[in-house]
């Protein structure tokens, strides 16, 4: 248990544990008293913040149960729709890792990586035209710069790709 200290016009006038603070209705309680009046009064629900973070935070939980939904139902038809012969050369145990591994992506990181995407561009593009419009000659070296990036971006993706391929690969000739 923590013990708190409460000091008031520099001196130390109540020593003890959160419930027995409370319980003594001293200065620490009247401190508790006076931030959560003012905190309750400030927060009154009709912050249009609040509001637009909420409503954005239920479309992409909405947008991303359909989503998996939608990658499970095409997943489950492609599968089914193979030919024999792909069961044949494919252990039940690679589909299997694959379809839990991408439901389990969609579930558990898509809304994460969409939220931040939302909350992030609309700072982001809001520094870059005050940027542009308080110093127009950047655009020559944004523009260009944004080109390589993108190339490099695409290069890097690929590269990764292609590498994580090589890895699960390897594992599944390992067994």
């Amino acid at each position: 248990m923590d013990l708190i200290v409460v000091m008031k016009d520099g001196e130390i006038s109540e020593l003890g544990s959160y419930t027995e603070l409370i319980e003594r209705d001293g200065a620490f309680s009247e401190f508790i008293q006076t931030y959560l009046t003012e905190n309750f009064h400030q927060s009154s629900g009709n912050d249009p913040e609040v509001l637009a973070v909420s409503l954005l935070s239920v479309a992409i939980v909405i947008g991303s149960v359909s989503a998996s939904r939608l990658l499970h139902a095409d997943m489950l038809n492609r599968i089914v729709r193979c030919p024999m012969s792909f069961f044949d050369t494919t252990p039940l145990g690679r589909i299997l890792n694959r379809f839990s591994k991408d439901v389990d992506i969609m579930d558990n990181n898509i809304q994460q990586y969409v939220l931040n995407l939302f909350l992030l561009l609309g700072p982001l593009i809001s520094t870059f035209i005050i940027i542009m419009y308080t110093t127009p000659m950047l655009i020559a070296v944004f523009v260009p710069l944004a080109v390589v990036f993108s190339f490099l971006q695409r290069d890097i993706e690929r590269r990764l790709v292609d590498q994580s391929l090589q890895s699960t690969t390897n594992v599944y000739r390992s067994r």
